[in-house]
This record gives C-alpha cells, sequence and structure tokens, in this order.
C-alpha cells in the first residue's frame, strides 16, 4: 500500500499501532507514578470509583507483565495496594 507515497506494509501499520499503544501506556504509568509520589492520589488522572481506579492499575499492571517490564508493574502494584481514594502524604519524597 502507498500512503503519501511511502510504500508501506500493513506489518508496518500494525507495528506503528503497537508503538503508539506502547507509548501511550508508558506515558500514563510515568503521570501514575509521578503523581502518586507528589500527592499519594491519582484521581486527577483518572475518575472514577476506587474500584474501577484499581481495575485501570491492573489492565496496566498486565499490559506490562506482557511486555516483561516487571519494574514498571512493580510500581504500580505498589499503587494500586496502599490506593484507597484518600490522598496520602506520606508517599511524597
Amino acid at each position: 500500500m502507498n500512503i503519501n507515497g511511502i510504500n508501506i506494509t500493513e506489518q508496518d501499520l500494525l507495528d506503528n499501532v503497537d508503538r503508539m499503544i506502547y507509548d501511550t501506556n508508558v506515558l500514563i504509568c510515568e503521570a501514575l507514578i509521578d503523581e502518586y509520589k507528589y500527592s499519594g492520589n491519582v484521581d486527577g488522572l483518572w475518575e472514577g470509583h476506587v474500584h474501577k481506579i484499581q481495575e485501570e492499575l491492573d489492565d496496566l499492571m498486565e499490559y506490562f507483565i506482557g511486555t516483561e517490564e516487571y519494574e514498571r508493574c512493580g510500581e504500580l502494584k505498589k499503587i494500586r495496594d496502599s490506593y484507597d481514594g484518600v490522598p496520602q502524604t506520606s508517599h511524597k519524597q
């Protein structure tokens, strides 16, 4: 297939989509970790009930398990295990 004068295969398109999904998840993960370290809360990034936010964290952890990025997964697990919807000022570093 030719897009804007560039020959591109279906696999190239799929690889680009995978890369965009990866980049987006990394940005979300970094924002969550930074926000949690700063405020002890992630409500500013995800609105919703505590259980919904914990489900979103679970989904991100599953993604990073799939990409074998266990350090990111570990950081998200720390947030997931301690997050109850109430800001924890003791998380500041």
